[in-house]
């Protein structure tokens, strides 16, 4: 079974790990997901998801979620990544879409475990699924 930890690296928002865990156990298990290894969720601040999307993806900007999978820098057999969520520009969105910022910060953690898993939302009928599969699982 993967290990899901949880970091919280900024202090502005308190975060609940025990939703994030149980989302995320829900959905390895609707996905057949028995790999071990660990998945290690992060909530930083937009100062950091910025440096990390230049440094990984030369992308110069902030960003709401990064998601890495890391296993290859292990010498174990297993699953592991690292997923990376700006609580900064969660609680932008939620005054933007008028969401609770607990909705925005599930829903960053779906959409980047959803990658992790083989997702992509790059073309539109791909765009689709991911997006049916984020609203079931953000309400599960």
């Amino acid at each position: 079974m993967l290990r899901i930890s949880i970091r919280n690296l900024q202090q502005k928002v308190s975060v609940s790990p025990g939703v994030i865990k149980k989302i995320f156990k829900k959905i390895l298990k609707k996905e057949k997901i028995g790999a071990s290894g660990e998945i290690v969720v992060s909530f930083v601040t937009n100062h950091l998801i910025r440096k990390l999307n230049s440094r990984y993806l030369k992308k110069y900007s902030f960003t709401d979620v990064l998601a890495f999978e890391t296993t290859a820098l292990f010498n174990k057999k297993g699953f592991y990544a690292d997923i990376i969520i700006s609580v900064d520009t969660a609680r932008r969105n939620s005054k933007i879409y008028k969401t609770a910022l607990s909705y925005e910060l599930k829903l960053y953690a779906v959409h980047g475990l959803l990658h992790l898993l083989g997702y992509d939302h790059n073309l539109a009928k791909n765009n689709r699924l991911m997006r049916k599969k984020e609203e079931e699982y953000v309400h599960t």
